[in-house]
């Protein structure tokens, strides 16, 4: 997770500019991670 929210850090120049929403940090993470980890834990 750290490493996905880091990638929209280094994608702003700034320290306090950096603004994403939730789906839009979770579609890059499955994109590059698969399943969500809410998803991977369901029965």
């Amino acid at each position: 997770m750290g490493a996905v929210l880091a990638s929209f850090c280094v994608e702003q120049q700034g320290t306090q500019e950096h603004r994403l929403e939730v789906p839009e940090f979770w579609g890059r993470y499955t994109e590059h991670f698969g399943a969500a980890p809410e998803a991977a834990l369901r029965p």
